[in-house]
């Protein structure tokens, strides 16, 4: 196997750019284009930087399955933030200890 030297960014580029009208997501009565993923995950990383998020900035994601979830993830790494995963039956008691532990800057 060998690794590929892309961010998931580039990758996602490169995928929208070869297949831009092709579904990329199907969810309940909803469908996503790969150009469609790009271009929104574009837009939300533009409007991230604006509210602060760096690059290497720790920024928790809790949220469920959603188109929503995947295109904030991919947002979030092509802003160089670091997305921190939070399983959505975290109580808060356990989130009290988490965002410290994992540096978490925004949520």
């Amino acid at each position: 196997m060998r690794l590929l030297m892309k961010t998931i960014g580039q990758c996602l580029a490169r995928r929208a750019s070869e297949t831009p009208r092709n579904t990329a997501i199907e969810y309940r009565d909803q469908s996503y284009t790969w150009e469609e993923i790009h271009r929104l995950s574009d837009y939300l990383a533009i409007r991230m930087m604006t509210m602060g998020i760096e690059k290497g900035d720790h920024v928790g994601l809790w949220s469920v399955n959603t188109p929503n979830w995947i295109i904030t993830f991919l947002a979030l790494e092509k802003t160089g933030a670091v997305p921190v995963l939070i399983d959505t039956c975290c109580r808060e008691q356990e989130l009290r200890y988490v965002i410290p532990c994992a540096d978490i800057r925004f949520m």
